[in-house]
């Protein structure tokens, strides 16, 4: 059918020309009646011509054995980095839980040393020191106690005794 129609130029199926002519047994025929209104001939598509080249569609590539094992070992492949990927994320995660949790009991310590401190400094006063220091037999140091230090070249206050 294609090589028939490379040769005419036209569709074979289809007649080249259409002749509508009255018969004998038709109204149009009957002389002087009026011609009923024809209803229009329901409009037939005809084929549209092929172009001479036309393109050819492909048909769905056929995969050998080697290429199904190559398409499912890189699935495998890209699906097992996919993983390793997730599972190192979560290491990590858990490690930075370990370092949050570290960071907070050094910030508790620290606190707490710098409430104990300022207990101690509440706790102990120079009066009390003082009064301890007698208790015990403490006293000042007289001018017979100090110990001359090899000189630095600073003079050395006289004693005002």
């Amino acid at each position: 059918m294609a090589t028939a129609y490379r040769q005419t130029g036209r569709p074979i199926h289809v007649p080249a020309t259409k002749i509508y002519a009255p018969t004998r047994g038709s109204l149009a025929y009957a002389p002087g009646i009026p011609a009923p209104q024809q209803q229009p001939d329901p409009v037939r598509e005809q084929p549209r011509p092929q172009p001479m080249h036309t393109a050819r569609t492909a048909a769905a590539p056929r995969f050998s054995t080697i290429g199904k094992a190559a398409i499912v070992f890189s699935c495998l492949l890209v699906a097992a980095m996919f993983l390793v990927v997730l599972f190192r994320y979560e290491k990590i995660s858990a490690q930075y839980t370990t370092v949050n949790g570290l960071k907070s009991q050094i910030e508790e310590t620290q606190l707490r040393l710098k409430a104990l401190n300022v207990q101690l400094q509440c706790a102990v006063s120079i009066d009390d020191a003082r009064e301890a220091a007698q208790n015990v037999g403490m006293t000042y140091p007289d001018a017979s106690q100090f110990v001359p230090v090899a000189t630095t070249g600073i003079s050395m206050p006289e004693s005002t005794e």
